[in-house]
């Protein structure tokens, strides 16, 4: 196709816009010019909206553009698939009126897309349609004094998504005459400007929009079946999978993962830093592929554009699993912004996994004007593993140089931002209520319905508990003053250390109050609780080793540590959740933490309602920020 063979170049201050303009200059008066944009609609309605030219929407933005009193005529060929157009344009000012007659057709292309083309009237008509065109322009006094131009071009409609489709329009005018340069370049413009037009007319929400074409993401290839080039861009990137002196990461999400490695730099060389990033994502593993390639997709672009990045550009499209993204970061104040190329390639690995790789490349991107930047290298592999069939974890690793010479904190300091894309899935395609209240289902059918058996140690702990905390009765506590009214709230000292208790009526079974203390490990709470790090090691249905770590918020002061068993047990109906100080091998003293101790006495006890489960609610907690010396 012809447009394969022009060399086109960007409009200048275009690069930001949702539509791409291209141009390319042809003698004092000729220009060709190229617009391609993602337009909300089917392939086939775009096409038959641009088709119809005599609707009453396209005649009114006709008369809108060019002037109630502008020629317009246009005759249709018995095959349907041709007309003739007749129209008069004004430039306006001292510049002559421009008469067009151009032959249009239309055709549907093997791959299913969409192709009208026109050209003057003159080149492809036998004469009698020739003469008719210049029935049209002899008719009209405006017409007549016109000066005769003419224009070629198509525009082509490629499904992306069933309602999606990629719009390419190119158009070549030639005014006649002599014709300044910037009204050459400004007619281009505002004619391509057209398709931004109809994007704005079909346009959708962009999240709609980004789950539809994930909808209609092929599936990747397999890796054998990818040709040598690609195969290289994979094994580049899959060579930084390694689990050798990686460092925790500070994520900016509590369900996110992260850690980092860095090799120092000699004398003058580069700041290289390497990161990675785990998280559960809860969608299928192809729809987070997806996800991953679709570098320039709404939601992505529109987070590109709140953080002021000047480009996020998809260069090149070679097939769907494979392409050129090109992005420019914004940088602190001081320090030029920095600019990607990468190769993305995307593949499906021998395991099920889904692998999607991007390797610099050194290609010179058209921005439409000179940017100045500093080329960074980033190289991303992203592991997609599937979790059962609506989940999957992703994880990223990441090699950043950020060119030139800054400091390695900084650069640390980005990589959260260049592992968003992990962040950014668990956010789009969270259901964590759903997976919560799922987990707190399946603890309450164990309680209610499997016996448990208990060892000596754990009736040991049991009855510990039970004789330091369950035994204190409410006239043993000093009332507080609560926050709730509804709940009730007290305090005493014992062992060096303060209890706290709170007493109160919940709405729900005592299964289900038990399940909710015992979900350590569930979304809210890893989300909510504050905490720095959290582990529960199960041992059995009843029993486990709950750690946990809390920053106290107090200047000078350590971080603290707990280690505890947390055991429940049930009778009749009452159920208790006990919490006791354990030492475990897994988890060895720690001299950067303080581990503090704590017991904890919950009780739970059913109340006799006739339409509604109420139980009464109790906890004791009795803490020490210090260990006891």
């Amino acid at each position: 196709m012809f447009v394969q063979s022009v060399a086109w170049r960007r409009i200048p201050n275009t690069v930001r816009e949702s539509v791409s303009y291209f141009k390319r200059a042809e003698g004092d008066a000729s220009a060709w010019g190229k617009a391609v944009a993602t337009v909300d609609t089917s392939a086939a309605r775009a096409f038959a909206y641009n088709w119809c030219v005599t609707s009453y929407e396209n005649v009114e933005r006709f008369v809108k553009k060019e002037g109630t009193s502008a020629l317009r005529k246009l005759t249709d060929e018995e095959d349907s698939r041709t007309m003739l157009i007749v129209h008069l344009v004004r430039l306006g000012g001292v510049l002559a009126d421009r008469i067009f007659a151009s032959k249009f057709s239309w055709r549907k292309e093997d791959d299913g897309s969409f192709l009208i083309a026109w050209a003057p009237v003159e080149e492809d008509s036998s004469p009698e349609r020739v003469a008719q065109a210049d029935e049209f322009i002899r008719s009209d006094a405006a017409a007549a004094h016109a000066t005769r131009a003419t224009k070629r071009g198509f525009l082509h409609f490629k499904a992306l998504a069933p309602s999606v489709c990629q719009v390419t329009y190119v158009v070549q005018s030639n005014l006649g005459g002599s014709i300044p340069k910037a009204v050459i370049a400004s007619r281009t413009k505002r004619t391509l400007g057209y398709v931004q037009e109809m994007q704005a007319k079909f346009e959708r929400k962009g999240k709609v929009v980004d789950a539809e074409m994930r909808s209609a993401f092929p599936l990747p290839p397999p890796l054998a079946e990818l040709n040598d080039e690609q195969k290289l861009v994979v094994e580049n990137c899959r060579a930084m999978e390694t689990e050798e002196a990686w460092e925790a990461l500070e994520s900016p999400h509590p369900l996110v993962r992260m850690w980092t490695k860095h090799a120092p730099p000699k004398n003058g060389e580069r700041t290289i830093v390497l990161g990675k990033a785990t998280a559960v994502i809860d969608c299928p593993a192809r729809e987070a592929t997806a996800y991953t390639f679709a570098c320039t997709s709404r939601e992505r672009d529109r987070m590109s554009r709140e953080e002021q990045n000047p480009a996020r550009i998809l260069a090149t499209t070679y097939t769907n699993h494979d392409n050129i993204v090109a992005t420019i970061k914004k940088l602190p104040l001081l320090l030029r912004n920095r600019e990607f190329v990468d190769r993305q390639v995307c593949a499906a690995d021998t395991s099920g996994d889904f692998l999607v790789a991007a390797d610099p490349v050194d290609d010179n991107i058209d921005y439409g004007t000179s940017i100045r930047t500093v080329r960074g290298i980033a190289r991303v592999f992203t592991r997609i593993t599937p979790l059962g069939f609506s989940q999957c974890r992703v994880t990223i690793h990441l090699y950043l140089d950020a060119g030139g010479v800054i400091p390695r904190s900084l650069v640390t300091s980005k990589l959260p931002d260049a592992m968003s894309p992990a962040t950014e899935m668990r956010d789009a395609f969270q259901r964590d209520d759903e997976i919560d209240k799922a987990e707190r289902d399946e603890l309450v059918r164990v309680i209610k319905d499997e016996p448990q058996i208990y060892t000596a140690e754990e009736d040991i702990l049991i009855n510990k508990v039970n004789v330091k905390l369950g035994i204190l009765e409410w006239e043993h506590f000093d009332e507080l003053e609560s926050l709730d009214h509804l709940v009730k709230m007290g305090k005493i000292f014992i062992d060096g250390g303060g209890v706290l208790r709170a007493n109160v009526t919940v709405d729900a079974s005592i299964e289900v109050c038990a399940a909710w203390e015992m979900a350590k490990m569930n979304r809210e709470q890893i989300r909510d609780a504050g905490s720095l790090e959290r582990s529960f090691t199960k041992t059995n249905d009843h029993h486990g080793v709950y750690h946990v770590v809390y920053d106290i918020m107090i200047p000078g002061f350590q971080q603290r540590e707990f280690l505890s068993s947390l055991v429940w047990r049930q009778q009749g109906d009452k159920l208790a959740v006990l919490y006791e100080d354990v030492e475990h091998a897994d988890f060895p003293v720690n001299p950067s933490l303080v581990r503090g101790s704590s017991t904890i006495y919950c009780e739970y006890v059913r109340k006799r309602s006739e339409r509604i489960s109420l139980t009464s609610s109790s906890t004791c907690t009795h803490s020490r920020l210090v260990p006891l010396p």
